[in-house]
């Protein structure tokens, strides 16, 4: 075997000299043109793509990468890229004070290293979040020198093979954040896009909410705490909060009839499934990923929601004001007029806990004098799929009893929430501030707020 090797080995090498030479020449005809007009080629075309959505485009913008506000938020921005080399910004966030912002500066496509575009004249938007000065709404933080330190240079990511591309994929030049473009529907205001998507947002993620969502992503359940702020915490439920915290910035987008949430980083479960993009799903009040509709962000069951806040010492409240059905209003009104007759005018009614699997129902009044009173009835419950199984038990004490004897639509009010009652969100189920609990009849239904 020693000997074969000593013979073919020069042949071996003579061989690989002979074809060197034509691979290298081989090698310097793959392009017909040299790497100086190949940038400039891919600047114009990058630039024909920018301009061929009339309208514009959403930008999912992030400063920097941290997750702190306001300098880990995202941020969404409307622009428009003219061929004249004019564009059209607009935002509606804390950077503008909350109010429509629109401003037209110059952009430009060019070779630096690269395709990249640049906001090459200030632009009240995009350079809100590039500006070196000290950001007046951190008041305990100092930024002077390095603002919130964004980009308005982009290194522009995709191929750009389709001529009317959806998505445009960006580079922070500085700070190599991506930077996510999707093309806007033609004819859209963008003063109405904003509004309708802080709607939305306000609508879903309000700051006042007293639920927290969940995340369920292949194998596990995840907790999301404080999604309001722009950077939820996203943790394995049952476990603690700030021992296993991690935060994902996101941005909410409209576009194909639908609203997207769009984490910046990828989330990976410990099954190894990943999902970054959801969309609501009206119908299941739930932000399901497309790729996989297993993977769902929504909020808690209102049932369990309803029975969880009153075993913690909860109240759900119900006045004259709230929202009812006709039947519902009739109900209560009965028992109001019926306080009325005894010069007592009832001000609210009280669903709270008493012992396990157990509430009183608590009826508050005022006399003629200004002096407050209650009287409590007892009501047995169990939680099931959809709501609640109540049975009414009796008076909590000797007064209840007495005042049940004389004001009887006390006990038809009770009798309408015995039964199987359903129990729904009244609006979505990433606020459950207000539920909507609906007797056993299903024409009688009340809103309770959380108290």
């Amino acid at each position: 075997m020693k000997l074969i090797n000593k013979i073919y080995a020069p042949l071996f090498a003579a061989a690989i000299a002979l074809l060197l030479p034509a691979c290298s020449r081989e090698e310097d005809d793959i392009f017909s043109s040299s790497a100086a007009e190949r940038l400039t080629e891919g600047a114009a075309l990058a630039a024909e793509r920018l301009e061929s959505s009339p309208t514009g485009w959403s930008m999912e913008y992030y400063p920097t990468d941290d997750t702190e506000d306001p300098y880990g938020t995202g941020y969404l921005l409307l622009v428009r890229f003219d061929s004249d080399g004019s564009t059209t910004m607009a935002m509606n966030n804390v950077f503008s004070n909350y109010a429509f912002l629109e401003d037209t500066s110059a952009w430009e496509v060019i070779t630096d290293n690269g395709v990249v575009l640049t906001f090459n004249t200030y632009n009240q938007c995009i350079h809100a979040f590039c500006n070196p000065e000290d950001i007046d709404f951190t008041y305990s933080t100092n930024e002077k020198g390095y603002g919130c330190e964004g980009d308005y240079e982009f290194i522009v990511v995709d191929p750009l093979e389709d001529e009317n591309p959806e998505y445009i994929t960006l580079k922070g030049k500085k700070r190599g954040m991506y930077v996510r473009l999707t093309r806007l529907e033609e004819g859209t205001d963008y003063e109405e896009y904003l509004d309708d998507v802080i709607a939305f947002e306000d609508k879903m993620f309000s700051t006042s909410a007293p639920n927290s969502l969940f995340l369920t992503i292949g194998e596990d359940l995840m907790q999301v705490d404080d999604i309001a702020g722009g950077i939820p915490n996203i943790y394995e439920y049952g476990t603690d909060a700030i021992a296993n915290e991690s935060y994902h910035p996101y941005v909410v987008t409209r576009h194909g009839g639908k609203y997207h949430l769009r984490f910046r980083d990828e989330l990976t479960s410990s099954d190894e499934v990943t999902t970054q993009e959801l969309v609501y799903d009206e119908a299941q009040d739930s932000f399901v990923d497309p790729d996989d509709t297993s993977t769902v962000l929504t909020g808690p069951v209102p049932s369990e929601f309803f029975s969880s806040e009153v075993s913690d010492g909860n109240a759900w409240q119900l006045r004259r004001t709230s929202t009812m059905s006709d039947a519902g209003s009739d109900a209560f009104d009965a028992v109001y007029n019926d306080f009325a007759s005894m010069r007592y005018t009832l001000q609210y009614i009280r669903l709270q806990a008493s012992g396990d699997d157990n509430m009183l129902c608590t009826f508050y009044y005022r006399n003629s004098s200004g002096r407050s009173g209650n009287v409590s009835y007892k009501l047995a419950y169990q939680t099931t799929d959809t709501g609640l199984t109540v049975s009414y038990t009796g008076p909590n004490d000797s007064t209840a009893e007495t005042v049940i004897g004389t004001l009887t639509t006390i006990k038809d009010f009770l009798n309408v929430l015995c039964g199987s009652i359903t129990i729904d969100a009244e609006t979505t189920r990433f606020d459950l501030t207000n539920i909507k609990i609906t007797a056993a009849d299903g024409g009688t239904w009340f809103v309770w707020t959380l108290s």
